[in-house]
């Protein structure tokens, strides 16, 4: 069975990096701070217009996070982000 990161985030959803703090160094630990954000936007891209990405293959959507830090918006394949993000529960 294959899953979609439409299937794990949803818009509105808070999640924190598995990567970086909030000063945007790599994370040590799990119990250092995660740099925390908000999922506001997942866009599915067309199949006629998929990007290859070297060693990943191929994404569908597009993932935009509202960095709570910074106030910046972020916007990362659905590969990175389901690498680099963990939903935080509700």
């Amino acid at each position: 069975m294959h899953l979609s990161i439409a299937d794990i985030l949803r818009v509105g959803m808070l999640v924190e990096s598995r990567e970086y703090t909030t000063d945007g160094y790599r994370r040590q630990g799990p119990y250092r701070d995660a740099r925390r954000g908000l999922v506001v936007g997942i866009t599915k891209i067309p199949p006629d217009e998929t990007l290859q990405v070297q060693h990943h293959g191929s994404h569908n959507h597009v993932i935009k996070i509202l960095w709570q830090d910074s106030g910046t918006i972020e916007t990362m394949p659905d590969w990175f982000a389901a690498d680099l993000l963990d939903p935080l529960p509700s």
